[in-house]
């Protein structure tokens, strides 16, 4: 080999050692993008300039049950659920030129089914090739939507029911109050957190609620008997209480108490008991009257039916027929004014009481 060709061999080495490097720098890099693009969680869709399908992943044949045959040449919008009031060639386009195209949106599987997908997309990942990554959200969502639909039970029996439901601490200070305290005692919620509730509870009757309320170390549940509470006003309120013992759970860490207003039905059953207490009494001094006049009804009776009987005998012992007649209606007189007198005294028992 001449001088000349062997100087220009040498100078052809580097460049070749240089393309050799280069080559195994953009293998490298291909396999690096195969392993991602195969091994990925995510479904991916690579697209041409007018959004058909020339590749897709392992993911999209497990997430949508295509196969790259089913999908090559095919627009991505034959299974993206476009909204009908947008023009998919114009999203496209807008897309091309570099508008962010991403966003939750309804996806159809081969058997038809609908997932519901975060969709993302790069344009230009090489020239005229695109790329678009969907995550199957589908449970994601459903459990969302049940966390809403929980949420609103919640609120509606507990912010909007008829019972008091409040969180308290060991200590018997309140954490959280519902809203429905306002209604029930005219005490706004937030008023109350921060401050103790034995300090509303009547002093006749904290200490058998707060000696019931200890307890709740040793038993999960305590249902107390009636207690009286004071409300907005200053009045008492008669009050049931069912306190949980929940400090051991995270997400409430502390005493549930569940409060019903039952003033109305205490004071209706003191009415009751009034009203029954009040009749009793009555139909004793009642019976008392009976029994005395009965005596007094006695006498004038005996007189009065013995004339009859001598009447009707034919009988009188001589005695003149206007004397027994005289007998007779004296004794009447004097029965009807003892039926008088019981009258009058019943009606005067019955007025007392009303």
């Amino acid at each position: 080999m001449s001088t000349e060709k062997q100087e220009e061999f040498e100078d052809r080495k580097p460049l070749a050692s240089e393309i050799m490097y280069h080559e195994s720098l953009r293998r490298a890099s291909e396999e690096k993008f195969k392993a991602i693009f195969d091994n990925t969680s995510d479904a991916i869709v690579l697209c041409d300039d007018h959004g058909c399908c020339t590749d897709i992943n392992e993911a999209t044949r497990r997430i949508l049950g295509y196969e790259i045959d089913d999908l090559r040449g095919v627009c991505i919008h034959e299974f993206l659920q476009i909204p009908e009031e947008m023009d998919f060639d114009v999203v496209w386009k807008n897309f091309l030129n570099g508008e962010i195209l991403n966003g939750l949106m309804q996806i159809r599987k081969k058997d038809g089914t609908l997932i519901t997908g975060s969709f993302n997309s790069k344009s230009n990942i090489l020239p005229g090739l695109h790329m678009c990554v969907i995550t199957d959200v589908t449970e994601r969502m459903e459990k969302k939507r049940e966390l809403m639909a929980s949420e609103r039970r919640f609120k509606a029996l507990v912010q909007e029911g008829a019972d008091l439901i409040a969180i308290l601490d060991e200590q018997g200070n309140y954490q959280f109050v519902s809203e429905s305290c306002y209604p029930i005692l005219g005490i706004e919620p937030g008023y109350l957190v921060g401050k103790n509730a034995f300090d509303w509870i009547h002093p006749d009757d904290r200490a058998a609620v707060l000696a019931l309320f200890l307890k709740i170390r040793e038993h999960r549940q305590i249902r107390t008997e009636p207690f009286r509470f004071m409300d907005g006003f200053g009045e008492y309120r008669w009050i049931v209480t069912i306190a949980t013992n929940m400090t051991d759970d995270p997400a409430v860490g502390g005493v549930v108490a569940n409060s019903r207003d039952i003033t109305d039905a205490v004071m209706k059953a003191r009415d009751l008991e009034i009203s029954n207490e009040r009749y009793r009494q009555q139909n004793e001094r009642l019976r008392e009257i009976a029994w005395t006049q009965s005596h007094v009804v006695r006498a004038p009776l005996a007189r009065l039916l013995g004339l009859v009987e001598l009447l009707q005998s034919g009988d009188t012992a001589g005695m003149p027929m206007e004397t027994a007649l005289g007998l007779i209606k004296s004794s009447a007189n004097e029965l009807d004014e003892v039926i008088r007198k019981i009258v009058s005294k019943a009606d005067k028992v019955q007025n007392d009481d009303e």
